[in-house]
This record gives structure tokens, C-alpha cells and sequence, in this order.
């Protein structure tokens, strides 16, 4: 039987140490809390991978995406131990990653969906969603940006790497109109101290869903494909991807992707008329 709780003093200031480190990266309460759960929980001492892979067979009851976050979770916490000098190396480095199969896929909107949503909605939340459409920024690199890392001269944001979801500085370029909108926004709001955050509020999934309903779109489709905020970010790429000018190695460029195939496989997104068309067009015998 494993013993899930072994706490010592000495642990417990760990924890409380990388609570703060955690909070330090501008990651959310809510977020902090599920990870701190789940590292008290799981991450045993003395910890190795064939532990972690029995306390997750024991819990047969857990989703695979559970598995992934508390893998995610356990692992970081390691790394992030051992870079203290508190671990001499991390038990679950070797320790294969889990992979799971979406259980709901996000679509693309087409560019009319977009535009109707930008409209329909108040103009707090819709330059946020501009900004996901222009930039494919995620949700949470949204809520932290600071007027900072904006500049409107040269038309990017400049974020450092601790606040990007793979933590590699970024310079997400803009377009011209979103320059304009983000000018007009830095007057009206206090832009003069960098360190505020440019989007202090951000939508609840319940203002998105309402936004969404406004422009008249389903929350899922008859093919089962999902309207989310992240969504706004999958119609980033499609949209570029749709464009002849463009390249699907810029493309990668812009979403940030490591590995090219994330691109085209989880990002772009065809619809099934579409499917249709270009049979049609191709195959005039």
C-alpha cells in the first residue's frame, strides 16, 4: 500500500516555495490550487516512475486528460526541485508522457463568423477576441500581458519567456488595425506604469458563450466541433493557412509551434462543404 501523504516540514516549505514561484509566473489562483492538489497528493517520497505509474493504475478511475495533469503537475514540480538543488535529478524524467485522444474538438470560425462576433459583442471582450484572432495568442497569454511588452511602433508584443505556454520569449507580430485599436486603448486606460496588465478583466466562458450565441452560432456543430476561446486561436491559423500568400513553415512561425505537423494536424481546420468544393473543383472529368 503507498502511502499518498508523507509531509515533512522540510516538504512543506517546498510547497509553499513553489506556490510562489508558481504565482510569480502570473499563473492563475484556480490554476495553483488544482496543481498543489494534485502535487501534495502524488508526489511521494522516495518518488520513481514505477511508483507514479501504480498510483495511476490504482486510480483506474481517472480520465486520461487527470493522467496527463497530474503527470504534468508531479513533473514540474521535480524540475523545478532539482533546478534548487533540492533533487540531484527527476525520478519521472524517463517516465513516458501520456498522450489521450481529444474528447471534444475545438473548430475554426469562418472569417464571417468572426467578424460577426467582433461586432455583436461589448467593446471590452471584442478587442480581447480581436487579439486572439489577429495574433493566435492563447487565453492565458492574453490575461498577462502588460503594456510592457506592447510595442505599438514597431507593431508586436514583446513577451518574455516565462509567460508563454512553452517558455521561449516570443515576438507576436500584429496587424495594422489592431495597432490602431491597441493605440486607442492605451490612452483610455492608465498605460503610463509597464507593469499593468493591458487586459486587467478577461471573459468568463460564460460571457464567451453569450458572445457566441449573439453572433448566432451553435456551440457545437452537427459534426460535434466545439466554439471555445481557443477556437479564435484555430481560426488564426486556418485563416492563414487559406491565405495563397502565405506558407505553412510562417505559419508554424506564427502559432509558435515546436513541431510543424501540430500545425496542420490540431490547428487547421476544413469543413465538410468545404471537402465537397474542392473535390468539385478538382475533379471535373
Amino acid at each position: 500500500m503507498i502511502h499518498y501523504r508523507r509531509t515533512t516540514m522540510k516538504m512543506a516549505k517546498q510547497y509553499r516555495n513553489y506556490e510562489k514561484y508558481l504565482r510569480n509566473l502570473d499563473r492563475t489562483e484556480k490554476y495553483i490550487k488544482h496543481v498543489m492538489a494534485k502535487i501534495k497528493k502524488y508526489a511521494v517520497k522516495p518518488l520513481n516512475a514505477s511508483i507514479i505509474d501504480t498510483i495511476l493504475e490504482e486510480n483506474n478511475e481517472l480520465t486520461g486528460r487527470t493522467r496527463i495533469f497530474i503527470l504534468r503537475s508531479v513533473r514540474g514540480f521535480m524540475d523545478w526541485l532539482v533546478q534548487r538543488g533540492k533533487l540531484k535529478s527527476n525520478p519521472l524524467a524517463r517516465l513516458p508522457r501520456l498522450r489521450t485522444a481529444p474528447t471534444r474538438k475545438n473548430r475554426a470560425l469562418l472569417r464571417e463568423e468572426g467578424e460577426k462576433l467582433l461586432l455583436v459583442s461589448p467593446p471590452e471582450r471584442s478587442l480581447i477576441y480581436k487579439v486572439a484572432l489577429s495574433t493566435g495568442l492563447r487565453r492565458g497569454e492574453i490575461s498577462r500581458l502588460r503594456w510592457a511588452h506592447l510595442d505599438i511602433g514597431e507593431r508586436v508584443f514583446r513577451i518574455p519567456a516565462k509567460l508563454t505556454k512553452n517558455r521561449q520569449a516570443a515576438t507576436v507580430p500584429f496587424s495594422r488595425s489592431l495597432r490602431d485599436d491597441l493605440a486607442v486603448l492605451a490612452l483610455a486606460r492608465d498605460s503610463d506604469d509597464p507593469n499593468n496588465k493591458i487586459f486587467p478583466v478577461m471573459p468568463t466562458v460564460r460571457h464567451f458563450n453569450k458572445d457566441v450565441w449573439r453572433a448566432g452560432m451553435r456551440k457545437v456543430d452537427q459534426f460535434g466541433g466545439r466554439v471555445t476561446f481557443h477556437s479564435l486561436r484555430s481560426t488564426f491559423c486556418t485563416l492563414l493557412l487559406k491565405n495563397d500568400r502565405t506558407d505553412s513553415g510562417m505559419v508554424s512561425k506564427l502559432m509558435r509551434h515546436s513541431d510543424p505537423r501540430l500545425t496542420l494536424k490540431v490547428y487547421y481546420s476544413v469543413r465538410e462543404a468545404e471537402k465537397r468544393e474542392a473535390i468539385d473543383a478538382a475533379m471535373e472529368w
